[in-house]
């Protein structure tokens, strides 16, 4: 079973004492992630070690990653990077991660440039990199700009939806057991909520283009066998360029325990690149197909 060790940014207790405490809201940001994340490799079949800034550094792990977020004395810098160190034997791998990882991480939040990796020294060469002698790959994502408050209010409002994207790109989607063959034409994707007033995320969704060749189907069924007439299911709907809010969508379902929405039918999203998230009161199942 691949192990993960997840690193609250910031987090005391410190490996010295002058070190820093970073951006502001980086500290609870990085807090605020960790934990979806952790539930989010779980789900995966991952183990999962979370630590602080000051660990065993001579754990063993498939992965290290440590989470933060960036600052600026100017509002308007924004997007995210992700360091790697360049000299070490892990080089290789480390490298792997950060392109899979941000080929996910940019459907949610740009990068700060092109490509977003090494962008500091502190970055590229960050203590902890040196130290994990028995991990096969090391990263540090920063998150996105506290400083922006357009980039801050998605991180700080999304934590669940952050994880679930990063947990993507480490380890692929989230699937329900016992998922079914499905047709090659048409890429399909399930995913489990077992808890009530859970919520799931699907990170990246293609253009839907202006002809209608493709359409996003979302499918949710309640997992139990007679929910409460209160039971309900919102969809989320993030345009990933960020220049406008989520969109929600309530969805009604039938006595068949089960609902759907077409994404075409949301005329704004056409010609846009887009994340989505089920919530609902009761334990549910989203299915999403792309045709």
């Amino acid at each position: 079973m691949p192990k993960i060790i997840i690193q609250k940014g910031h987090k005391r207790p410190f490996p010295w004492n002058n070190f820093g405490t970073g951006a502001g809201g980086e500290r609870e940001l990085a807090e605020a992630v960790a934990g979806p994340l952790m539930s989010e490799m779980l789900a995966r079949g991952w183990n999962v070690s979370v630590v602080p800034s000051l660990f065993n550094y001579s754990e063993e792990a498939d992965v290290f990653i440590s989470l933060h977020a960036d600052g600026s004395s100017t509002s308007t810098v924004r997007g995210f990077s992700i360091g790697y160190h360049p000299d070490l034997d892990n080089a290789p791998a480390s490298k792997a991660l950060a392109l899979r990882l941000a080929d996910h991480y940019k459907t949610m939040i740009k990068p700060l440039r092109t490509p977003p990796f090494n962008y500091t020294r502190n970055q590229m060469y960050y203590y902890a990199f040196k130290r994990l002698v028995n991990v096969e790959a090391v990263i540090l994502l920063e998150m996105g700009f506290m400083s922006n408050p357009q980039e801050r209010t998605f991180l700080e409002g999304h934590p669940n939806l952050v994880a679930s994207v990063i947990a993507t790109g480490i380890a692929g989607p989230r699937p329900i057991n016992n998922q079914d063959e499905e047709d090659e034409d048409m890429p399909t994707t399930r995913y489990c909520c077992p808890n009530p007033k859970g919520e799931v995320s699907h990170p990246r969704i293609g253009l839907l283009n202006t002809f209608g060749e493709n359409d996003v189907w979302v499918a949710v069924n309640f997992l139990k066998e007679n929910p409460p007439k209160n039971a309900y299911v919102n969809l989320i709907i993030f345009p990933n360029d960020l220049k406008r809010g989520e969109i929600k969508i309530p969805l009604e379902t039938n006595s068949n325990r089960e609902t759907g929405y077409n994404i075409r039918r949301k005329k704004a999203l056409i010609g846009k690149d887009f994340s989505l998230t089920a919530r609902s009161s009761e334990p549910f199942a989203m299915t999403v197909v792309q045709t």
